[in-house]
């Protein structure tokens, strides 16, 4: 992922600058464990069986483009993408995001839209902008959009769940595994 690579080079940047060693720059990137719990919703990927879960959070299209091409880069056989409240996304963007999302194909698994139901007609829009729209699905909570994801899943396949509570999506996916 390029933006994790940046993300390593600028921390090392910082230490370098501040002084840190070059021998405890190092090691410190070679011990860095990404763990789930500590950082939920920052790009988490969990394998489930032999396909892929990806937890990040709703942000804005300029933001979230980086994460869709390292997802792009994985050459997943089928893209699930879960999709709540969105909060993050800022209302007149939220149809550029809906076609940044419904272009992969696969499909969109939405959750809470009786709460947002103005955002998420919005988002919509969006969706059918693409030639070929995505197949949508919807659910009531963000728990019963995961478990349909997880329902669907195919070997080599990604969900990227844009969580509204990626501590409890973090949690329900460790379940899931075991």
């Amino acid at each position: 992922m390029g933006f994790q690579v940046h993300n390593a080079l600028m921390a090392a940047s910082i230490a370098r600058a501040c002084g840190t060693p070059l021998s405890a720059i190092s090691r410190g990137l070679r011990r860095f464990d990404p763990s789930l719990r500590r950082m939920p919703g920052s790009f988490n990927v969990v394998a489930v069986g032999d396909a892929t879960v990806i937890v990040d959070r709703p942000a804005p299209s300029w933001f979230l483009r980086t994460a869709l091409r390292a997802v792009a880069h994985l050459g997943a056989r089928r893209l699930l993408t879960i999709v709540g409240r969105m909060e993050a996304v800022p209302e007149d963007d939220l149809v550029e995001t809906g076609r940044l999302l419904g272009r992969n194909g696969g499909a969109i698994i939405l959750h809470s839209a009786e709460v947002e139901a103005r955002r998420h007609t919005l988002f919509r829009q969006g969706l059918l902008v693409n030639d070929v729209p995505p197949v949508v699905v919807s659910t009531v909570t963000e728990r019963q959009a995961v478990n349909r994801a997880l329902a669907m899943l195919r070997p080599d396949d990604i969900v990227l769940v844009l969580a509204d509570q990626p501590a409890a999506v973090i949690r329900l996916l460790e379940r899931a595994r075991s």
